[in-house]
């Protein structure tokens, strides 16, 4: 009795030391995220302080050209106006005097108010350019926020890639478009040449660019298409046999079907709820993390996330299906971030 009692005890012991293990494990994982967010926010902290920096900067070297002008240019209006007044002092003078000749007195009052005419326009030509120079300060009230934003593009990453489509790998019955950027059923078969390279039995295509290290994002519009795939494919996938989706060939994708089925054929396949149908699928993909991740693009809100280790090159994988009698005839797209 004791024996089995003790044969109990080692089991409860090993499973409590497992779920130990794991609490430790979830609690290093998470401070290691915690860096990692930490650490991705320290980035654009530093962009947006250096740029609000630089750019008040600018508008104290901006206030002080433009308050360099005006104080020369009030110089030049005080001491105008003093010369002015010292003119109107002698003409009283000269009035005030018998025997001047009223012809002359009068012929060197126009020439001073002619005079003083041609310096005023020039002062006033010297205050239209202070002027101008006080509207580049609407440099500084415009839609400041929405052109930092991007700028802010060039710390972005990974930001969504200028990714094209491989046509070498692409099946028979899928149309390309001619910038390489969508894919969709067709029927009859297109008399693409033959190619080691080309999927024979999956209706589809890969991205061209192959991953072998680092982090990468795209972006794939699926708008109200009602069966695809999304998602990534090793560089050496069977293409040429029958094969299915699963993780042992090499595949890591998003399946969605009319009229609200989303699955990852993950082991075991997973059945999504989601509460809205995405328009676009965000696919991310940390090659030394081993994660190939899926988000809805319009709000960054997370799918599904596969784990694994990567030893071999990824690509992206597309497969828009057939059209379900004209149904499902929209393309898959690659969306290419544009600002």
């Amino acid at each position: 009795m004791s024996s089995a009692l003790e044969s109990q005890l080692k089991i409860l012991q090993h499973v409590q030391s497992k779920q130990e293990q794991k609490k430790t494990d979830i609690q290093n994982e998470t401070q290691v995220l915690k860096q990692y967010i930490s650490s991705e926010f320290a980035k654009m902290y530093k962009f947006l302080h250096e740029k609000e920096e630089y750019l008040i900067q600018q508008l104290r070297n901006e206030e002080a050209e433009i308050l360099k002008d005006v104080e020369f240019s009030l110089a030049k209006v005080q001491e105008k106006a003093g010369a002015i007044q010292k003119e109107i002092a002698e003409i009283q003078s000269l009035l005030q005097q018998h025997g001047v000749d009223d012809i002359a007195l009068l012929k060197a009052t126009r020439n001073l108010i002619r005079k003083n005419q041609i310096e005023m326009q020039e002062d006033i030509d010297f205050k239209g350019h202070i002027t101008s120079r006080n509207q580049r300060l609407g440099v500084f009230r415009g839609p400041l926020q929405y052109s930092v934003w991007k700028e802010m593009k060039s710390i972005i990453s990974p930001a969504p890639a200028l990714l094209l489509l491989d046509p070498e790998t692409a099946c028979r019955n899928l149309i390309l478009s001619a910038d390489l950027t969508s894919a969709r059923y067709c029927f009859p078969p297109q008399t693409y040449s033959y190619s080691p390279k080309r999927f024979m039995s999956l209706l589809a295509v890969l991205g061209a660019e192959r991953v072998h290290s680092g982090r990468h994002y795209w972006e794939v519009v699926v708008e109200d298409k009602t069966e695809w795939y999304v998602g990534v494919a090793l560089e050496s996938v069977q293409r040429q046999g029958v094969t299915g989706l699963k993780l042992d060939e090499g595949l890591w994708t998003l399946y969605h079907q009319k009229p609200n089925l989303y699955k990852a054929f993950d082991s075991p396949p997973v059945v999504l709820s989601l509460k809205k149908k995405p328009q676009k699928i965000g696919v991310y993909v940390d090659y030394e993390g081993g994660q190939v991740s899926f988000y809805d693009a319009r709000d960054m809100s997370h799918l599904y996330t596969y784990t694994d280790t990567f030893t071999d090159v990824l690509r992206l994988y597309l497969n828009p299906c057939d059209n379900e009698f004209e149904c499902n005839l929209g393309p898959l797209k690659l969306f290419h971030l544009k600002l």
